[in-house]
């Protein structure tokens, strides 16, 4: 008797494991800290001092975030980066009719396996 196989649920084209890996960190930031991403950002324009290198130790002692997270919320505090976080800015302006072709592509491809 041939033996089953579990159905594999990840697609082809599956989100990037970077791409996961900050959403997950996104999402689970308030919880892990107390506010939003939106909320540190607006803490550190606020509070923090003025030259990005300055906010990350600032980030890292006053607050007790780690590297990556100081990293992270004093170059957003900066207007940098952000437009890498989500596969939607990649459907924005004249890739926008593609979102719905890639999207029955992924479904198609998990199907398969």
């Amino acid at each position: 008797m041939p033996k089953a196989t579990a159905a594999r649920s990840d697609s082809l084209y599956g989100v990037h494991p970077d791409v996961a890996m900050m959403e997950k960190w996104v999402a689970e930031l308030k919880g892990k800290t107390g506010r939003s991403v939106e909320e540190w950002i607006a803490l550190v324009k606020k509070e923090a001092p003025t030259d990005e290198k300055s906010r990350r130790e600032w980030l890292k002692t006053k607050h007790k975030l780690g590297t990556n997270s100081a990293w992270w919320l004093a170059e957003r505090a900066e207007g940098k980066g952000g437009d890498e976080d989500t596969m939607e800015v990649y459907f924005e302006g004249r890739r926008s009719a593609c979102r719905g072709a890639v999207r029955r592509s992924e479904r198609e491809a998990a199907a398969d396996f």
